[in-house]
């Protein structure tokens, strides 16, 4: 082992934070981080450095010669993504995911990975600190201020909604089924504390994230494995339910697990795109930081004009205005406009620009662009004898039925053929038919039967009808103690009777067959990729029976 005293600079020999990677026979054996531009590290004789700067600068490679030495590397910006109003950031990073004893791990520490990682943004979520702690939502923005750095904007937020409808044993008891991760921008109150945050149903978080103006996104959508030969999931099996029942997600990752993972994940970005739903394709890293995890691995670039703040994130990715990359980028428009725009479906000709990069890496080259319609690849550029880091390009589009538009990059490293692509995504261009809507919340339709323990209905017992912590409706019973109720799908029904001790019903939880489509979707009975699966729950939103059991009411 020989020792490297690395500096590194920008192109106008400013000191430039960095990320080395000490590579033998094309295998990374180690890594560090710089923020102020220089760093000594320990290399054996004949070792690559790779020194890299997130995804907007050329990589370099140096070589470790055999003795004590000094090296230095200049990162040269590849493109300047923030000249465009384009912002790149991890909105899924932890601090400490397990228990910690390392007191340097805090968003302080995260700060510094992600400035030297060449990030724009980060968002670090629970846990941000060893002890465990739930600080309030003051203290973790003024933690975040102090922790800036130049160059980038650090917020925090919580990987939300997070449920499963049991325990959480990690498998240890049998199958453990889950209804979902999620992430969060804008959120702004966390005071209800994380037993809240972290429990279900997911759609209540979803209404209380939009309720403070903000945004969630599905995390690992279709991620699953196994322990001791039972399924362990972190499928997002609510996720039909939530969008049919109008409690949707802003975004979803579409980059987050590995390559497979990635197709898996970008089909059921699909399925929802076909139906409607307005909702981006993002890429965020779920790294941890106690486990040596570097953030932004995966990362999403947002548009915003007129300088970066997290409301603008947040309009951004609802707008649809996003790039989902492991390493490449890209920028479109169609008619000047951005991703996130919508044209009529007249068929009239509209000129689409294209201008592409590579991943950074200094054998990375791009291979193809793909024009994909609908969840179908139209159209493709072979790049792959060009030798090219960056391409660009033009083309027509004409749509006159209902149609959306996204272009997909692929990148491969010349020096290592079996390594799987590096990827972007850009954001999607709609075209609309005359009349055309957005799906609408299906509201569910509940025959409601009230009785006591003895099975006498109970009539004129009062039903409120709760949602999102507000009620909405009020109806009561006939005779036969029976209601029929059209209410939000998300509802919670309040039973209420003189002499009685009230009762309530989620009809999310307590009507089985829900529950049980949900399930189906962990134990391979339906699918995320499936619109039946969608269908399906409309159906069974259509026809739902409710029976309430009264108890007397206990005596003072």
């Amino acid at each position: 082992m020989v020792r490297v005293h690395l500096t590194v600079r920008d192109e106008r020999g400013d000191p430039s934070p960095f990320r080395v990677d000490v590579r033998v026979a094309g295998a990374r054996t180690r890594h560090a981080w710089s923020i102020d531009g220089c760093a000594e590290l320990e290399a054996p004789p004949g070792a690559t450095l790779r020194v890299s700067r997130g995804f907007d600068h050329d990589a370099v490679d140096l070589t470790v010669g055999p003795d004590d030495q000094r090296l230095e590397a200049v990162l040269v910006r590849r493109f300047d993504a923030r000249k465009w109003g384009w912002y790149g950031g991890d909105n899924h990073v932890h601090v400490v995911h397990d228990p910690s004893t390392d007191p340097s791990l805090d968003i302080a520490y995260g700060a510094r990975l992600a400035r030297a990682e060449g990030l724009d943004t980060i968002q670090l979520a629970y846990q941000w600190e060893p002890t465990g702690a739930w600080p309030a939502a003051a203290e973790l923005d003024d933690r975040c201020r102090r922790a800036a750095l130049p160059g980038l904007a650090v917020g925090w937020n919580v990987e939300t909604p997070k449920s499963y409808p049991g325990e959480d044993h990690g498998g240890e008891e049998g199958d453990l089924h889950c209804l979902g991760h999620g992430w969060t921008a804008g959120l702004t109150d966390i005071s209800r504390g994380p037993g809240w945050f972290h429990s279900g149903p997911n759609y209540r978080v979803l209404q209380e994230v939009a309720k403070q103006g903000g945004v969630a996104g599905v995390a690992h959508p279709t991620r699953s494995w196994t322990h001791k030969g039972n399924l362990v999931s972190n499928r997002n099996a609510e996720l039909p339910f939530d969008m049919v029942a109008g409690a949707p997600y802003a975004a979803i990752d579409i980059l987050n697990d590995g390559p497979a993972g990635f197709f898996a994940d970008e089909r059921v970005w699909y399925t929802l795109l076909n139906q409607g739903y307005r909702i981006a394709g993002t890429a965020n890293s779920d790294a941890c930081l106690d486990r040596g995890n570097a953030p932004g691995r995966l990362r999403t670039y947002v548009q915003v004009r007129g300088g970066f703040t997290w409301g603008k994130m947040v309009e951004a990715i609802r707008a649809g205005r996003v790039v989902a990359s492991s390493g490449p980028f890209v920028r479109w428009s169609v008619s000047g406009r951005p991703p996130g725009s919508e044209f009529a479906a007249d068929g009239r000709v509209r000129r689409a620009v294209m201008r592409v990069w590579s991943a950074p890496q200094p054998a990375e080259r791009l291979t193809a662009v793909q024009l994909i319609r609908c969840g179908e690849v139209v159209r493709a550029w072979d790049l792959r004898s060009l030798g090219l880091r960056s391409w660009s390009g033009a083309f027509d589009l004409r749509a006159d039925e209902f149609a959306w538009y996204t272009l997909r990059v692929l990148s491969h490293p010349t020096d290592t053929p079996e390594a799987p692509p590096s990827v972007a995504v850009g954001g999607v261009i709609w075209f609309l038919p005359p009349g055309f809507r957005r799906p609408e919340p299906t509201p569910a339709r509940v025959d409601l039967s009230v009785a006591d323990e003895a099975g006498r209905p109970v009539p004129g017992a009062a039903v409120a009808v709760i949602d999102a912590e507000s009620e909405v409706a009020r109806i009561a019973t006939d005779a036969d103690g029976r209601v029929r109720i059209t209410a939000p799908a998300t509802a919670c029904l309040a039973v209420t009777a003189a002499g009685f001790a009230p009762e309530e019903r989620r009809l999310f939880t307590d009507c089985p067959e829900i529950m049980e489509a949900c399930i189906d979707i962990d134990t391979a009975g339906a699918s995320l990729h499936q619109p039946a699966t969608y269908d399906r729950m409309r159906r069974l939103l259509g026809d739902l029976r409710l029976r309430v059991t009264l108890r007397p009411m206990p005596s003072a």
